[in-house]
């Protein structure tokens, strides 16, 4: 009788990766890959200008570092790592564009300042003037000016660099320090005073009808005793007796709001 060997079968369900085999390769790949981040972050960054963030730059590489690895297809005749590359900087560059508001001919003619300035620089060996740019780039000085004050405005201003600077450029105080008014009114202060005037009018509105025209006529617009007499057509002590009713009506009826009236 012959006998055989079985060999156990495995199931479909053992040969595929589990979600969590799946998950621990790909956090594996994705913390191999991040010196690729920061490698792709800094060469970009040390053309842009300083408002640029490299902290956001960053966060954007690694998103794109993520979708490389959701992505990639093993099939195709390409290394995982030559892929990243190009998602993690397609992703930074996306960004640095939708952060960018100045036309592409603004950046073109800023370009082609720099470069014109470069060529006589590396030509001469000193500093290229602006006759000398203009010529290069065959233009004539008005035009050369406008060009120049078209890619001045497409830079961002920080506020930082309005205010004082020491010696060695660094700003000597925040923004938030000489930008302060100190003649300009506390706005909580402002709110609260709005408000209890307000509570106040509504306060007034409902006392009887001569008590909240004396005191409307006194302490809003400002007129004497003398001359709320004269509008109401009663003496001066008159108007003394209702708005000293008036007055103590007003400190029961708010003494719960304002405290001391």
């Amino acid at each position: 009788m012959n006998t055989h060997q079985l060999t156990p079968m495995t199931s479909p369900a053992q040969s595929r990766p589990t979600a969590a085999t799946a998950s621990s390769e790909r956090d594996r790949i994705l913390e191999e890959q991040l010196p690729t981040v920061g490698y792709i972050v800094h060469r970009i960054a040390t053309r842009l200008p300083e408002h640029v963030d490299v902290e956001d730059l960053h966060s954007v590489g690694v998103l794109g570092l993520m979708d490389a690895v959701e992505k990639f297809d093993d099939t195709k005749n390409c290394g995982f790592k030559t892929y990243a590359e190009y998602r993690i900087k397609g992703a930074i560059l996306d960004h640095l564009r939708a952060l960018d508001w100045a036309p592409r001919s603004v950046r073109r003619m800023a370009r082609d300042l720099e470069n014109a300035s470069l060529e006589i620089e590396r030509e001469h060996g000193r500093k290229a003037d602006e006759a000398e740019i203009a010529e290069r780039m065959g233009l004539d000085l008005d035009a050369f000016h406008e060009r120049v004050q078209a890619v001045q405005g497409s830079h961002p201003l920080h506020l930082e660099d309005l205010g004082p600077r020491s010696d060695d450029g660094s700003p000597v105080v925040g923004c938030d320090d000489w930008l302060q008014d100190p003649n300009s009114p506390d706005a909580f202060e402002e709110t609260a005073r709005a408000e209890c005037r307000e509570q106040l009018e509504d306060a007034i509105a409902a006392l009887p009808e001569q008590q909240s025209v004396v005191l409307s006529l006194y302490y809003f617009d400002d007129l004497k005793m003398r001359e709320i007499g004269q509008v109401l057509g009663v003496t001066e002590s008159r108007v003394c007796q209702v708005h000293a009713r008036a007055t103590k009506r007003l400190r029961n009826q708010l003494a719960g709001s304002f405290g001391d009236f």
